[in-house]
């Protein structure tokens, strides 16, 4: 029996992972609630997520098809801001996270959970 490739110009979504707590309902969420970007640098099977509002989020997709939150961490809103806008994420050799915040500087996170 022949094997069906994929084509790459017709790609379709296997699997979805939502944070807990964000659009529960559908309702109309405030600006930069979502993923911003993942990190483009991880090793093994947990990648590293910046959510915007919603901080460091760690998923493990060892199972593309069911990928989950392993870890997370949100920081506090600086002073004057209602939410922390974490916008972009990477992770260097040694396994630390660098979390930039558009309003407050990096915030540098220690895991065991890569």
């Amino acid at each position: 029996m022949p094997q069906l490739r994929p084509d790459e110009r017709c790609p379709i979504p296997i699997s979805t992972i939502h944070v807990d707590g964000v659009d529960q309902d559908g309702s109309p969420q405030p600006d930069m609630t979502g993923c911003h970007q993942p990190s483009d640098r991880f090793t093994g099977n947990v990648v590293p997520f910046a959510w915007f509002a919603q901080g460091l989020r760690l998923v493990d997709v060892s199972d593309p098809f069911a990928p989950c939150e392993v870890a997370r961490y949100v920081p506090d809103p600086p002073e004057g801001c209602e939410r922390a806008s974490s916008n972009d994420v990477t992770v260097d050799d040694r396994g630390l996270i660098y979390l930039i915040d558009r309003q407050r500087g990096v915030d540098i996170i220690e895991t065991d959970a890569l």
